[in-house]
């Protein structure tokens, strides 16, 4: 079937808290002739809403990219964006998501419906010399002279743990609510979590939640850490003042400490309730809960055999799609892509401008940290290619 390519300027796909914060950073964009594919049902909240467990960040860190005074300064004054943003401290994260709801609607009502594709999904995308085409599940496809990638992250199980693939949870079944098949009448024990990751210590937070609820059923977690463990403080100045921990990784000024705010481990570091807990394991105060740490997974190799239940928590990797580039295969979509961008914000080598929004390694490698200062550099970076 022949399916006509229509001619755009700018073709977005993915539109969840990245690809809103693009838009509203940088409105400007939609004056250019722009499209927008989003697999979901609709534009902003992604995959928050399936996520049972606590930010890893402040309310308040969300939306100051938008101008109060520009076009989507309205959205500032919606109920769920004014709680999200006023909330001190953490915050469950169906919170965010009816929050960006919200915004992906405003982001809607400003495209015509001919450039909103919503519940289907990019399955390739090819770039050669004069644009870049991006084919959907649909069998429709849309041309572009550049192409931003906002499609947001996976978690796929490591190689590392194949020995023990059998027993083996990836952390984001345990924190969209998957804790409940584990306990039961008789909770398996020991679950060993694999990574010192938010998802880790967020996975052991919802054990400890169930085990809350259900005081006779116990069991004993073990938390193996590969690296040491980044806390989240709000400068040099409370780490300092802090207590050290065996296990706590020691911010390098160079490379941990944001430029815009201070903060150290900014993004990385543990906050809020999943800090509180290994502190707490730190200081042998959760009798359930022990922390080893491994410099490879071999010598882990003890618990995990013993384990009855293994939770990875090593990390997600980007949504990558199959990228051709004047019809030779660049990347396959199972690739781990890490983004080496250019001075323009763009993914080199090659034809076609196809920018990239979250992914590996982040943040990312433009000193600039916060999400005001990502959104708004890479907009003004797509508008400058644009002309």
């Amino acid at each position: 079937m022949t399916v006509a390519i229509e001619p755009l300027d700018l073709l977005l796909i993915g539109c969840g808290l990245r690809g809103t914060g693009l838009v509203t950073a940088v409105p400007e964009l939609l004056e250019r002739r722009v499209a927008i594919v989003e697999a979901g049902g609709c534009l902003g909240p992604g995959s928050f809403a399936e996520y049972q467990i606590e930010s890893n960040s402040s309310g308040s860190d969300f939306f100051g990219w938008v101008d109060p005074r520009g076009p989507f300064g309205d959205v500032l004054e919606h109920p769920d964006v004014i709680a999200l943003r006023t909330t001190p401290g953490n915050f469950r994260l169906s919170l965010l998501a009816r929050a960006l709801r919200h915004v992906g609607a405003a982001i809607a009502r400003r495209l015509p419906p001919s450039r909103l594709v919503l519940g289907d999904r990019v399955v390739r995308v090819n770039a050669d010399d004069e644009q870049i085409t991006a084919t959907l599940a649909s069998g429709r496809r849309l041309a572009a002279r550049s192409v931003v990638l906002a499609t947001g992250i996976r978690e796929t199980q490591r190689a590392d743990l194949q020995p023990w693939r059998d027993k083996v949870i990836l952390s984001s079944q345990i924190v969209k609510g998957g804790e409940g098949r584990l306990f039961g009448d008789d909770p398996p024990t020991p679950i060993v979590i694999v990574g010192s990751s938010h998802s880790g210590y967020s996975a052991a937070l919802r054990f400890q939640e169930a085990m809350a609820a259900h005081p006779a059923r116990r069991c004993e977690v073990i938390v193996v850490h590969r690296t040491p463990v980044k806390l989240f403080y709000t400068g040099w100045s409370e780490f300092e003042a802090s207590e050290r921990y065996p296990l706590e990784a020691i911010p390098d000024p160079a490379r941990d400490v944001c430029p815009e705010t201070g903060n150290l481990f900014r993004y990385s570091g543990l906050r809020h309730g999943a800090k509180a807990l290994f502190r707490a394991a730190s200081r042998q105060e959760v009798p359930w809960l022990h922390q080893i740490h491994c410099r490879a997974l071999g010598e882990a190799a003890p618990w995990l055999d013993r384990a009855a239940v293994i939770i990875q928590a090593m990390g997600y990797d980007s949504n990558t799609l199959p990228l051709y580039r004047n019809g030779e295969a660049v990347w396959s979509g199972a690739d781990r892509l890490v983004a080496e961008l250019g001075a323009d914000g763009c993914l080199p080598p090659g034809p076609g401008r196809l920018f990239v929004m979250g992914m590996d390694p982040y943040p990312y490698r433009d000193n600039s940290l916060t999400p005001t200062g990502q959104y708004a550099l890479r907009g003004k970076q797509i508008l400058s290619m644009l002309g």
